[in-house]
């Protein structure tokens, strides 16, 4: 018996050195360790001395292998499993060689004729197929194979990892296989959805996941994430595809909870607030309502609404999944706090300090939260607080980037404009003008252009400024809209130094002083 067992020890282990000199494997399967051990100690029950030979032996050559195998890359993990493909077509398939797989076909079939073509070598043939844009050749490999699903897996990896297919390539391709399985061709438009939408195609890829939502119903539940995602909240056509292809994936097919919110995040920025909160009403029952997408955009419908109990409901059920809502949500909120009367500032200075710290909520795209924040502050004319919130921001904000970040939020200009007559006190607005006039971009914001110019007349440098801005590139509507910024400035009283100061810009600029703003100031100035 010790024979038997010490031979079937020697035929295990010459089988692990086998495997790794020509896989460079050391375990093909996790059982080879224990079986050797186990014929070891049992061939070597009665003789101790060789038993602790054999024990030696075999650590011997395991970290030899170990050693040699670290100096090699490895194609494979430390224990992996020797599957019916791998046994077939080993592991050096030139799958990007069109050449080189066409002639591996050939052989194989040559040698088996009666065998169907291994999955690895027919998705690397029908990728050839389609590169060379004959995808129905690639859909009649497919329709012929046995394992059809699992080599349309296997082609459509290779596709998504290819980069030199065209998208009208691929929806030639979607629409060949869409005869042989219906279940397939939905695969492939899924896969290959956000690409198509990249390269152009996003009109064509939404027609065709209507027309298999219709057709296909039972399939409607996978596609409606790609459809949403793809659809424009502005497009009432792409609302209406949307709502018509939820209801019928809730009727015909399976939806994950997952998907309920790229579909209420879709309404909800297109306005259909009613529809939101209607959807919720029974969505909040699922999964969903610890859905940080879905629960958000129902953040977002009930601030608008201003049903502020619902917002703060699906704030709670946030809570409870140990989740934040998304940036926009919190946004709408704190912006629906500060529009009540009276402002619920403290009740939004509390949320923002638990979502975020200082450095996050300055630092970061947080900052939008922020500004909102600071209009909390500024709407309850608790001014002390928007002044410490505001330098707070400038000391978090330690870089020239990070404080012009801040200025190109949309609103603050309105904020800061309140301390402008003060500003040879306050440093922290020093700084941010200093950054501000150092932006590349500057015309592309014409209210802070107009702030700034306001805090240059502050600081009488309205000539200093006004050559600083002529190699600014700025629009007639931008121009305007920072005209009027400046002539609003209640700070500044004569209005003919306004206007004089405005056609100063105006000719640094190559523009014009709009008729209308030029009227008002000439009948303030005769006043």
């Amino acid at each position: 018996m010790r024979f038997y067992f010490c031979f079937f020890f020697v035929c295990v282990f010459s089988t692990l050195i086998y495997f790794y000199m020509h896989e460079r494997v050391l375990f093909p399967s996790l059982l080879f360790p224990p079986l050797s051990l186990c014929a070891l100690f049992t061939s070597c029950q009665l003789y101790i001395s060789q038993l602790f030979l054999y024990i030696y032996i075999y650590i011997y050559f395991f970290f030899y292998f170990a050693r040699a195998g670290g100096k090699q890359t490895m194609r494979r993990c430390f224990a992996t499993r020797l599957t019916f493909q791998r046994l077939l077509c080993g592991d050096k398939l030139p799958l990007k060689d069109a050449t080189a797989v066409q002639e591996t076909a050939s052989a194989f079939r040559t040698r088996y004729p009666l065998v169907p073509i291994p999955v690895p070598i027919g998705a690397a043939l029908s990728r050839n197929y389609v590169l060379q844009g004959e995808p129905k050749r690639a859909v009649a490999l497919l329709a012929a194979h046995p394992s059809a699903f699992a080599l349309a897996e296997e082609t459509k990896q290779l596709l998504s990892q290819d980069a030199n297919v065209d998208a009208d390539t691929l929806l030639r391709l979607v629409d060949a296989v869409r005869p042989v399985s219906s279940v397939i061709s939905c695969d492939f438009l899924r896969a290959f959805a956000g690409r198509l939408s990249r390269e152009g195609k996003t009109q064509e890829v939404k027609q065709r996941l209507m027309r298999d939502i219709r057709e296909v119903p039972h399939l409607a539940g996978s596609l409606l994430c790609p459809l949403t995602e793809m659809s424009d909240a502005a497009s009432s056509e792409d609302k209406v595809n949307v709502a018509e292809a939820l209801d019928i994936a809730l009727k015909r097919s399976f939806v994950s909870p997952k998907d309920y919110g790229h579909v209420l995040l879709l309404l909800s920025r297109g306005g259909e607030h009613r529809k939101v909160l209607a959807l919720w009403s029974w969505m909040r029952h699922s999964s969903a309502r610890w859905d940080k997408t879905a629960a958000s955009a129902m953040i977002i419908s009930a601030s608008l609404s201003r049903k502020m109990n619902a917002a703060i409901a699906a704030i709670q059920t946030l809570a409870e999944a140990n989740e934040d809502p998304t940036i926009e949500a919190q946004k709408y909120f704190i912006r629906y706090l500060a529009s009540r009367v009276p402002p619920l500032s403290r009740y939004a200075d509390q949320l923002v300090s638990h979502w975020y710290t200082e450095t996050q909520l300055w630092t970061t795209e947080a900052r939008v939260v922020g500004v909102e924040l600071l209009f909390a502050h500024y709407h309850g004319k608790d001014y002390d607080q928007l002044r410490d919130g505001l330098i707070r921001a400038g000391r978090e904000a330690v870089t020239e980037e990070a404080k012009q970040a801040i200025l190109r939020v949309k609103g603050i200009p309105y904020i800061m404009r309140h301390f402008a007559y003060n500003i040879a006190e306050e440093p922290w607005l020093q700084d941010f003008y200093n950054s501000g006039m150092q932006m590349k971009d500057l015309g592309e914001y014409p209210q802070l252009l107009g702030l700034l110019a306001s805090l240059a007349r502050h600081t009488e440098a309205e000539k200093k400024f006004v050559d600083s801005i002529r190699d600014l590139k700025i629009t007639v509507e931008a121009f305007e809209e920072m005209a009027t910024f400046v002539a609003d400035d209640i700070c500044f009283k004569n209005a003919e130094d306004t206007l004089h100061f405005i056609h100063s810009m105006a000719e640094a600029l190559s523009q014009q002083v709009p008729m209308n703003l030029r009227s008002w100031l000439e009948l303030l100035g005769q006043k």
